[in-house]
């Protein structure tokens, strides 16, 4: 699809958008201005009705106020005063236009105004207002009547009369003569045109008044054709104004209805006209939009037609020109296409191909040094892989010289020196190219050499074949004819150097590769001290295994070497001292009482002497563990602590029972089960504790559980010069010592588990 075409269909979908916008408001206007016609009817129909409300609503007040006045006193036989107030009452009620009368309690007319003698005497105690009002006691209204006391078609409106006991002596009334012109004047639409008239209908739907262009009595007395519709409208008390058809006509014409109940009667007040002529306005209105509107949209839309190719033209020339541009015609000048916005757009285009054909040379020099910084930004990655490869140093410097000679390409050997604090000199510890055996462990003074001037500068340097001449003096004779080094720095001092050789052309290095070598050996400097920390603590680790294994070898010869001195010598001399008391006792004369006592005292306290000595020989270092093994060992313990008023422990043991262990593990399970029973005794307040020996072909598992009161493991551990916890510790020590893990559990108020384990070898011996 062309531009020419995409253009004018969307700038004819937005005049259709425009226009339809344009119709939808029209059409909503249209929509209000007809709601707005039919809401002023429905307004002009409560208009009415409450005009006839207030004026049936004045009617019935003047009626009450006579039934209250002092004139109205039917029982003292003389009427005077009610036919001057009758009177008065026609004369300017301003409602009562046809007569107003007063009866007794059985219906009888006493007296009408204007006065009639076909009246007078009547009885109207059949009337609707009339009967009701004597018999409920209220006033009432009733709908359009004819009889012969009337003089036409009326309206009757009754009132009640009381005495002073309230009771009803009568009722005084008057007639409304509705279809007169006495009425008209609120019933009459104003203003609506010829077709308009209004009716007044009854809670039956019968026409009681009516403004139709007839004579002032036509439709009176017919039902309307919508009576029950009015019906129930005026039951309901609602208004109601919509569209409706002539059904009572000839030619069924629509006609436009609104309605509004009255208040002070069953009545209804319906204004009816012709749907044409209330809304020719809006419907002339609507006829002009659509012909005005089509008019203007095919207008708009050739005028579109006609700009758009004027537009389109010089587009397509210029589309042209940066087709040409595209395929890398760069010569060809765009041409030029006038005034205004597509101009400006040519001059733009032109101005583009000058910069760039200018800027091309530019991109092809700029894409060198972005395929160099590429090659660098992958050194930096492959370089920091390789560092985080290893942490054993000699296998690191030798990745790092690797790696760093595969980036440099004109590199064809190097050298990676680190500085021995020892000797204040840089010690080759990698080498690559040329003799590499033969250099490692070479020496450098600082400002010897090339790695002892970068080394001693702090600072990369890139060297020319003279100063590569002077400076390789002091590392044998070497064809090399350039090179560049760089110190290896860690928080700015120098740990080492880094070099690199080449030997066939002079200046195969640059500046940039400067730059790159320092930036690698400065990562590469805080990767090596790394690893020669690691190295240290390993070392370290490694020196304090083997202390604490010669600690805890000593402690246990000490306490075997004490315990057999126990046995031999205080054992011995104690028993030598038990038999001489009893010699001694044997001795003494039968009257020698006292001392006989004495002595039987001083054996008793040699003999516990002796008890404590063997206890003490048992804690330090059990015959058993050494003759049996662990399991007798443990059960022997056990019932001594428990003898000693400990708490009830239970040992269970599961897999191999008769299993000997190495000596060592042996005698770290002893230990370090030795240890927990002491500290429950000490500080747990256990009632019960349960020790689980689980042996398997690779590793044996230890638990010890109590419930005692617990405590907080970390808060005792990080106990600092208190002395608190020194068992703790010493349980973890002997456990990894022999490569095991040791782990305590405990909350206050759980009780404490410790668990171990020792990894165990088949052929292990004991």
């Amino acid at each position: 699809m062309s531009l020419q075409t995409k253009i004018s269909i969307s700038v004819g979908l937005g005049l259709l958008g425009a226009f339809g916008l344009f119709g939808f408001l029209g059409v909503q206007a249209l929509q209000n201005s007809i709601e707005r016609t039919l809401t002023e009817r429905l307004a002009l129909a409560h208009m009415v009705a409450r005009s006839m409300d207030q004026v049936l609503a004045r009617g019935l007040v003047q009626l009450e106020m006579f039934a209250a006045s002092e004139g109205a006193s039917l029982e003292d036989g003389a009427l005077e005063p009610e036919k001057r107030a009758l009177s008065e009452l026609f004369r300017y009620s301003g409602v009562f236009n046809n007569n107003v009368f007063l009866v007794d309690r059985a219906g009888k007319v006493l007296w009408s105004e204007p006065y009639d003698s076909t009246l007078i005497g009547g009885n109207l105690a059949s009337h609707l207002s009339v009967a009701k009002s004597l018999r409920g006691g209220r006033s009432q209204v009733s709908s359009l009547v004819t009889a012969a006391t009337y003089r036409g078609p009326a309206v009757s409106l009754a009132t009640p009369i009381r005495n002073r006991a309230g009771e009803i002596i009568g009722a005084v009334g008057g007639n409304i003569d509705l279809p007169l012109g006495g009425s008209k004047e609120f019933i009459q639409p104003s203003g609506l045109g010829q077709t308009a008239y209004t009716e007044i209908v009854n809670e039956y739907g019968v026409v009681m008044a009516t403004t139709r262009p007839d004579p002032p009595e036509a439709g009176v007395f017919e039902v309307s054709d919508h009576a029950e519709r009015f019906a129930t409208l005026i039951q309901q008390g609602e208004a109601s104004v919509r569209t409706c058809h002539r059904c009572h006509e000839a030619e069924r014409r629509r006609d436009i209805l609104a309605f509004a109940p009255l208040t002070a009667a069953s009545w209804g007040v319906a204004i009816r006209q012709a749907e044409e002529e209330a809304l020719a306005p809006t419907w002339d209105l609507e006829r002009r939009m659509i012909v005005f509107g089509g008019l203007a949209f095919v207008i708009a839309l050739s005028f579109t037609w006609v700009g758009v190719r004027s537009i389109i033209r010089p587009v397509q020339g210029l589309t042209r020109a940066s087709q040409r541009i595209a395929a890398g015609d760069l010569d060809s000048i765009v041409p030029t296409m006038g005034g205004g916005e597509i101009g400006v757009l040519a001059r733009t285009f032109e101005t583009m191909r000058r910069r760039l054909r200018t800027s091309y040379q530019e991109i092809e020099e700029r894409t060198q040094d972005i395929e160099r910084r590429n090659r660098e930004l992958s050194a930096l990655c492959e370089i920091s892989r390789a560092l985080t490869s290893t942490l054993d140093l000699d296998s690191l410097l030798k990745v790092i010289l690797q790696k760093t000679i595969q980036i440099f390409e004109p590199a064809e050997a190097a050298h990676l020196l680190l500085h021995d604090l020892g000797s204040d000199q840089l010690v080759v510890r990698s080498a690559e190219g040329f003799a590499a055996d033969k250099d490692l462990q070479e020496r450098f003074a600082r400002g010897e050499g090339i790695p002892g001037m970068v080394f001693e500068r702090k600072s990369a340097a890139l060297l020319t074949p003279n100063e590569v001449r002077e400076h390789l003096s002091g590392i044998g004779d070497l064809p090399v004819q350039s090179a560049i080094g760089a110190p290896l720095l860690v928080k700015g001092e120098a740990i080492g150097s880094l070099v690199l050789y080449h030997c066939r052309q002079p200046r195969p290095f640059s500046e940039p590769d400067v730059r790159l070598l320092q930036a690698l050996s400065d990562q590469m400097a805080i990767t090596i001290d790394n690893a020669r920390l690691y190295e240290e603590v390993q070392r370290k680790e490694q020196l304090r295994g083997q202390l604490l294994e010669s600690i805890i070898s000593t402690q246990e010869e000490e306490r075997r070497r004490i315990a057999r001195e126990l046995h031999d010598e205080a054992g011995q001399a104690l028993t030598a001292l038990l038999m001489a008391i009893g010699a001694i006792e044997q001795s003494l004369p039968a009257d020698a009482g006292r001392m006989r006592e004495r002595m039987t005292a001083l054996k008793s306290l040699t003999t516990q002497t002796m008890e404590d000595i063997d206890r003490l020989i048992s804690d330090l270092r059990p015959a058993l563990l050494d003759d049996v093994g662990l399991l007798p060992a443990l059960r022997w313990y056990i019932r001594r602590y428990s003898d000693r008023g400990g708490a009830d422990v239970r040992l269970q043991i599961v897999g191999p029972k008769e299993r000997r262990l190495p000596g060592k593990v042996e005698t770290a399970l002893f230990r370090i089960i030795q240890e927990a029973l002491t500290n429950v005794a000490k500080h747990a307040a256990a009632t019960a504790v349960k020790i689980r020996i689980d042996f398997s072909d690779s590793e044996v598992r230890a638990a010890i559980e109590d419930n005692g009161k617990g405590f907080e493991v970390d808060k005792v551990m990080k106990s600092e010069g208190t002395g608190r916890g020194l068992g703790l510790v010493g349980m973890g020590e002997r456990a990894a010592f022999l490569g095991g893990n040791l782990t305590i559990k405990s909350r206050p108020g759980r009780g404490t588990q410790v668990l171990m384990q020792f990894p165990v070898q088949l052929n292990a011996e004991c």
